[in-house]
């Protein structure tokens, strides 16, 4: 073996047997210690697999070996320690306003010292641009690194610094192989060890690529020989293909169906490999996978962060939003779920509290007062090892692992008890975790921080984390990334996510560091440049055409032909060169094979959805088709017309926008859903506007007084009246608001309403001084009524307003929305109101005034525009009505008298047939789009937006 030399090898033979057996043997008869580096943990999984014996290690690694043959006294220091360092001291001496931003700066600060460490640099030798940083580096290395606490960059550096004093080291003989490129300090650390004259062997992969000879280069100005290139490596791929798919989804799926085919000729999955462009997209392939039955050689893990003790811990303690009844419902609900509570439990754990505001399950209260309790004691300022401590008290306090232990104890479906199970072994590993971070850190200089920030250090710090679920299979698909794609040993790869900007990912260096700082700094080799970036990408990319016999590539190419998404640059060249496949939903169900049941059901499932005749379907799917045709049509009918009912014209109104939803309100009387409230319900501030207007008018005397008496009655006084009982209504209303909504929005909503009714006000002085209404007045308020229609049809109305004069009638409906009326909505039955009751009064007002009285005209009064009487009011056609109304042009104008209007819309046969349906015919048809917007029976309807656009 040469003293320092560079060797080449094939990509494949990358820690092959028969080289791992050749060192081991130099070992064992040299008696010379062999240290072996490669680039990751899967490469060292396998070669320590491959060849016992042998010590495999990364270049840190390597670090700490030098160290300690120097006898060198150090402590780790954790990377993310500097993190809590630098947060530490922003908090103490802040350059932010907002402190909540605190951590994400402090990040920033510690992987711009992490970056400038790796490229070999001292705190003395940052840009310009980033001087203004020296002063907090110099501290956190006066704390730390100058008392021997080392992070991972600062072991290579001291190491780096101990060989080039000349420090004696042992003997040993040093193998680097699975590398590509070298960041610059493991540059420096190679030439310390090349001038301690060790001997190194660096053996270089035959790609097909620049970088290869970059690397090359570099280490012979160094001092290493070059040993021969030799032939160049024979290109193993005789087949490639290109895959388009439509969306993410549908790659992987086409993917793993080619998968499933492929095997049945291969015989076996462990011979396909998979490499992942953006590792992103493991979790979705992995589930896909599942779905499939098709193994994937990985073992199944789940992220601790998708468990319940977490989600529920960073609910109540990080993102705390308690303000609200809904938001502490959001918090006894996963409590709830962390206790796994039968559904019957929890529904009536939900009622009552949403009613009451009660916690009715008592180990629901007691945790949820504990984490109360937990959150006021935790924002101190304490030292990282004290939170630690306190958090492991609190997680022990919390009665949950007895309450697990007591449900594993019974005969629980085997589901349940996997998922207790898990979250019992969840609990666990988060106080392993703290208890470990204590022993790590409590030999550490102290660092004080705030309870909110030690939180969201510990959420970050268990993002990464997962348990396992399943081994790994003995047979299954190799998923790789293009860094240890060299491992794979099968005939058949495929490449997932080649899309533009995926591969290459984009380029960028850590922290604050930026690609044109190092064009000022004296790195002598290994600078990460973008040229050095984009070469690595070429030369990973390049290494497939050795490793299999057929590679597919595969992007994703969106749905719009006109404007598709780009592939990777490096397979760009290959699409009108080799044999593309589409991957679609439409293609994906017409293949003609399944691998599971579930598979076959969609399938078939799709062709009887598109009208094929499809011969001996699954009678479970004729089942369901009949069903849907039944919904479909929607028609649903009573066995019996109800009988002893009356109908309010409000009622047959709903009726008529909504069959559905009458059926639930008035026939099966079905209580709402409660849902959160994000909002003010449009119906209590309508019922404020109404009790408002009532009061103030019986307040002030104006009701039976004519206009012109009540102008000359308007004084500042009338005004303030009007605030007053706004206020006192307001005060009422809110303390309910405030069990809903937020302090923010309900003081929003009041100065909104405020506005408006001021606005009112100001339009109802302008009428009282209307000259040409001088003689009207305010005849009756909120008066509720009654009325026969065509002899036999009772009908229920509440008049919120009537105006009477010598000859005629006016009625106005206050409304809080913009209701219009429209000729073909009357016709339809759909707005009733208004014109039922100029018909109704005309006869009541005979009756109660002594006198016929002629119906002028109605309108709804719109509170955001009180003013206006268009398209919101209907009017006799006589001219001088219209014009001391002040009536739109856009306005309805009929003929009223003696109810004529109604045989113009025809609504005397209407109105039979409407309230003779709404007692047995029920259509889930809503009237339009208006329709749903405020349904609160969305969770049990199967109307869709789609339902309107003929879909």
């Amino acid at each position: 073996m040469g003293h320092h030399q560079v060797m080449f090898s094939n990509v494949n033979e990358i820690v092959s047997d028969e080289k791992l057996d050749e060192w081991y043997k130099y070992q064992v008869n040299h008696r010379k210690k062999v240290v072996y580096l490669l680039p990751s943990a899967k490469w060292l999984t396998t070669a320590r697999a491959n060849q016992p014996g042998l010590s495999f290690m990364t270049f840190d690694d390597l670090a700490d070996v030098i160290l300690r043959e120097l006898s060198i006294e150090y402590s780790v220091l954790p990377n993310d320690y500097r993190y809590l360092f630098f947060q530490d001291d922003l908090q103490k001496n802040p350059t932010v306003s907002d402190v909540r931003e605190i951590p994400y700066q402090a990040k920033t600060y510690g992987d711009t010292y992490g970056q400038l460490k790796r490229l070999g640099l001292t705190v003395q030798q940052l840009p310009e641009t980033l001087q203004s940083l020296q002063a907090s580096f110099e501290k956190y290395e006066d704390n730390f690194i100058k008392k021997k606490y080392l992070d991972s960059e600062n072991k290579l550096i001291t190491a780096i610094k101990l060989l080039r004093e000349k420090y004696t080291f042992p003997s040993i003989n040093i193998v680097i192989e699975g590398y590509l490129d070298f960041t610059p300090l493991q540059y420096e650390l190679l030439i310390a060890l090349f001038n301690q004259d060790i001997p190194i062997t660096v053996y270089l992969p035959k790609i097909n690529a620049s970088l290869i000879q970059h690397t090359t280069k570099d280490l012979d100005e160094i001092g290493f020989h070059i040993q021969e290139y030799g032939p160049e490596p024979f290109k193993r791929v005789e087949k490639q293909f290109i895959i388009q798919a439509v969306s993410p989804e549908e790659e992987i799926h086409r993917i793993l169906d080619l998968i499933y085919e492929k095997k049945q000729s291969l015989g076996r999955y462990n011979q396909i490999a998979i490499v992942l462009a953006n590792e992103a997209s493991l979790e979705e392939l992995m589930s896909i996978a599942e779905e499939k039955k098709i193994p994937i050689k990985r073992a199944k893990k789940k992220s601790l962060s998708h468990t319940l003790i977490i989600q529920t811990l960073k609910q109540l303690l990080v993102e705390k939003k308690s303000s609200t009844k809904w938001d502490r419902l959001e918090e006894i609900s996963s409590i709830s779920k962390l206790l796994f509570l039968e559904a019957t439990e929890y529904t009536k754990l939900k009622q009552i509290f949403i009613e009451k505001e009660l916690i009715c399950i008592e180990e629901v209260e007691q945790i949820h007062n504990q984490f109360q309790l937990f959150i006021e004691t935790i924002f101190s300022g304490q030292t990282v090892v004290k939170h630690c401590q306190n958090f492991i008290g609190f997680l022990q306090t919390l009665p949950l692992l007895s309450r697990w232990k007591n449900m594993l104890s019974e005969n629980l479906h085997r589901e349940s008890s996997l998922q207790i199970s898990f979250e019992w072994r969840t609990f666990e590993t988060i106080l392993s975790f703290l208890q470990k971070w204590i022993v790590d850190l409590e030999n550490l200089p102290s660092i004080k921080m705030e309870g909110t920030h030690f939180l969201l250090w510990f959420f970050t710090k268990l993002e990464g984390e997962e348990l396992y679920l399943k081994r790994t299979p003995q047979d299954g698909v190799g998923i790789y990334t293009f860094r240890d794609i060299a491992l794979f040993k099968g005939s058949e790869i495929f490449v997932l996510g080649l899309n533009e900007g995926v591969y290459p990912p984009a380029y960028s260096l850590s922290g604050y560091f930026q690609p044109q700082h190092l064009e000022n700094l004296e790195i002598r080799y290994g600078a990460p440049t973008v040229e050095i970036f984009e070469k690595k990408a070429e030369a990973l990319f390049n290494q497939l055409e050795v490793l299999a016999e057929t590679i597919s590539y595969s992007y994703c190419i969106g749905v719009d032909s006109h404007e598709p998404l780009l592939p990777s640059k490096y397979i760009a060249p290959l699409i009108n060169r080799v044999e593309k496949i589409q991957a679609s939903f439409q293609n994906r169900i017409q293949i003609p094979f399944y691998e599971e049941k579930q598979e076959l059901m969609n399938k078939v499932a799709y062709h009887i959805g598109r009208d094929y005749l499809v011969k001996n379907a699954p009678e479970e799917l004729m089942e369901k088709q009949n069903l849907l045709i039944t919904l479909a049509i929607g028609n649903h009918s009573l066995s019996e017309p109800l009988s002893g009912v009356r109908r309010s014209v409000t009622a047959i109104e709903s009726y008529v926008d909504c069959s559905f939803k009458f059926a639930m309100d008035y026939v099966l009387k079905v209580k709402p859903v409660m849902e959160r409230v994000t909002s003010v319900d449009r119906r209590k501030t309508g019922i404020l506007l109404h009790n408002v207007i009532e009061k103030f008018y019986k307040k002030i005397g104006f009701i039976e007084k004519s206009f012109l008496d009540c102008a000359r009655e308007l004084t500042e006084e009338k005004d303030r009246i009007l605030l007053e009982i706004f206020e006192q209504e307001w005060a009422g209303l809110e303390k309910e608001l405030l069990i809903e909504l937020s302090e923010v929005v309900v003081k929003e909503e009041k100065l909104s309403w405020m506005k408006k009714i001021k606005r009112w006000w100001a339009s109802e002085k302008l009428l009282f001084q209307n000259g040409q209404l001088q003689n009207m007045q305010i005849y009756m308020m909120e008066k509720g009524l009654s009325f026969t229609l065509n002899n036999d049809l009772e009908i229920n109305i509440k008049a919120d307003r009537v105006d009477i004069d010598e000859d005629g009638f006016v009625i106005y409906d206050y409304k809080s929305s913009n209701k219009m009326i429209k000729e073909n909505e009357v016709m339809d039955g759909k707005v009733l109101q208004l014109p039922l009751y100029l018909y109704a009064l005309e006869d009541i007002l005979k009756e109660k005034v002594g006198r016929p009285l002629r119906p002028y005209g109605a309108s709804y009064i719109n509170i955001d525009n009180p003013k206006s009487r268009a398209s919101n009011s209907m009017w006799e056609a006589n001219e001088s009505t219209q014009k001391r109304f002040n009536v739109h042009s856009k306005a309805m104008k009929v003929e009223m008298k003696d109810g004529e209007h109604l045989n113009r819309f025809g609504l005397h046969t209407k109105l039979n047939e409407l309230v003779k349906d709404s007692k047995q015919q029920f259509r889930v048809n809503p009237y339009g789009t208006k329709s749903c917007q405020f349904c609160t029976y969305h969770a049990v309807c199967r109307v869709t937006p789609e339902t309107f656009e003929g879909e």
